[in-house]
């Protein structure tokens, strides 16, 4: 069994040997999903700041219909989202139509909004009119979400697929004052307890979120998923569903 990179037009892809069978794509996917599952003793695993690791996990299932708290979006103004960061919420819409919340973000840069509003993290107050907020820094947010009349940041597309060929677990995660429990999709190859280094990816979906900002539970987060931007990560607790 070997495993290499291969070039297809522009782009790089992951590939293995195993015989005389090549996989990729999601063939290499469910065979990962297939090693996972032969691991023993599947358990609780927890890191933290100082990067330690315990125990080994298991492989889980996930219903992507699941997530019985939180709103339901209603798609009528795409673009409409909610940043929460350590110093307050804004409420803006993309200024660019027709881009996805999370592409936005992950292109890294300043991202140009619209109708900015900000107020207390909690929602403790009403949002104001946040005039001179033109754009947004993606690294300054720490939880991404769509607002109410917005669109889910992950397609029902890819959750499906994702729940077909990924490896579901329960998490809670700290994001200084934020914590969130919910359900990460990952590839059989990914480790969730190596997900406060660096990364390809800066936001991470978390399914069926609960937000909690210094104890007390948001009742204003979508009931389908959230993303979390990694850099902001100080711990992860992870454990495969059964």
């Amino acid at each position: 069994m070997t495993s290499d990179w291969c070039t297809n037009g522009s782009k790089s892809v992951k590939l293995m040997r195993v015989g005389t069978e090549t996989l990729t794509g999601p063939a290499l996917e469910r065979f990962w999903l297939a090693q996972v599952r032969a691991w023993p003793d599947p358990s609780v695993g927890t890191v933290g700041p100082t990067g330690a690791k315990e125990n080994v996990m298991a492989v889980g299932t996930f219903d992507p219909g699941s997530g019985t708290t939180g709103i339901v979006v209603t798609r009528r103004r795409p673009g409409h989202f909610v940043a929460l960061t350590e110093d307050g919420r804004i409420d803006a819409v993309l200024a660019q139509g027709g881009v996805k919340l999370a592409d936005a973000l992950e292109k890294r840069t300043a991202i140009n909004v619209n109708n900015a509003q900000q107020c207390p993290v909690d929602g403790s107050a009403p949002l104001v009119p946040a005039n001179g907020v033109k754009n947004v820094d993606p690294y300054d947010i720490t939880i991404a979400m769509p607002a109410e009349d917005g669109e889910p940041v992950v397609s029902d597309a890819d959750r499906e697929a994702w729940s077909t060929f990924r490896v579901a677990y329960d998490v809670t995660l700290t994001a200084t004052p934020f914590t969130i429990t919910g359900i990460l999709l990952l590839l059989p190859s990914q480790d969730p307890l190596s997900l406060t280094e660096r990364g390809t990816e800066l936001f991470l979906p978390v399914f069926a979120p609960i937000v909690q900002v210094n104890g007390a539970t948001l009742t204003d987060t979508p009931s389908d998923a959230v993303l979390v931007n990694r850099s902001h990560l100080r711990r992860v607790n992870a454990s495969m569903r059964r």
